[in-house]
């Protein structure tokens, strides 16, 4: 809306130029877009956590020990399922400052039944900041379904990276093991998991089997996307390969493994992760990791 403000205050003082005047109403209209894509229940970039059971001594502390353990698990669980959907839309040079750009802060303790806030301060614009929000709130659904039903945890994170996954198995342990529950309150969305749901669910989650491995398979690289960070592959024996590029390549390798190997036969590396959940599916994923050519150079 700021945005939206600024670029419709310099339409009114420059109004009648031929060039400019076309430029900021072709941006005012892409805004007006964005925002009407935004959803009804737009919320700050905010996670409320709160505990009870034994880290908790009523309404007056937390544990410390226990409550610095579990924040670096809710960045890593919401960062892997943030950059997957939207990292290659982030201005950044290096894996570095985009984790800064989607660093949590601790900004209040809540009272009553005690906790902690979490919030993202650095908001670049507004719709990073929404998409951030929206992530914070599809992480709790997986936390919530994680306590349910073995379906409903199994479709909740089918689409979440493989880290994901790993962290919710460290935060539900933290839980679990300190006979603590906890509820997750981020914008309007509220989800409650007693200290009894949050064993179950660490049980759940802890009974699957992710298997993780180095694989390089000769064949064709058939696209990378800049926007979305994916690629496209296929083997030489046929077999189609989809997936992210790993957040370490930067957009320039990026460009030269589309400039080098396009349609050309390669070697080619990837982070290879099978997950076999409680329901008897299996999820593969793969990220790219880097490309060699037949005779050897990178």
């Amino acid at each position: 809306m700021a945005q939206l403000f600024d670029t419709q205050r310099l339409l009114t003082s420059i109004s009648g130029h031929p060039i400019m005047s076309k430029s900021l109403k072709y941006r005012e209209e892409e805004l007006l877009r964005k925002i009407s894509e935004l959803p009804e229940d737009s919320i700050e970039a905010k996670v409320k956590l709160l505990f009870h059971g034994r880290p908790v001594l009523g309404s007056m502390g937390i544990d410390a020990s226990f409550a610095g353990k579990l924040v670096p698990h809710v960045e890593k669980m919401v960062n892997a399922r943030f950059f997957q959907k939207y990292g290659a839309t982030i201005k950044a040079k290096n894996k570095k400052e985009k984790l800064q750009f989607t660093k949590l802060y601790l900004t209040a303790l809540p009272k009553g039944s005690f906790g902690i806030e979490l919030t993202k301060l650095n908001d670049q614009n507004l719709f990073d900041n929404a998409q951030y929000a929206e992530t914070l709130k599809e992480i709790a659904t997986i936390i919530d379904a994680s306590a349910k039903s073995d379906d409903q945890f199994t479709e909740a994170i089918n689409d979440s990276p493989a880290q994901t996954l790993t962290s919710l198995k460290e935060f539900l342990h933290l839980i679990a093991d300190h006979d603590a529950g906890v509820t997750i309150e981020t914008g309007s969305s509220k989800y409650d998991l007693s200290i009894d749901a949050a064993k179950e669910a660490y049980d759940r989650v802890n009974s699957v089997i992710d298997e993780e491995r180095i694989v390089t398979f000769q064949g064709y690289l058939r696209g990378l996307l800049l926007e979305s960070w994916k690629f496209d592959f296929i083997r030489s024996d046929g077999r189609k390969i989809s997936g992210y590029i790993s957040d370490d390549t930067s957009e320039e390798d990026a460009l030269l493994f589309l400039s080098s190997y396009l349609n050309k036969e390669a070697l080619v590396t990837f982070e290879e992760t099978k997950i076999t959940f409680n329901t008897g599916k299996t999820k593969t994923t793969y990220k790219l990791l880097h490309i060699t050519s037949l005779s050897g150079n990178v």
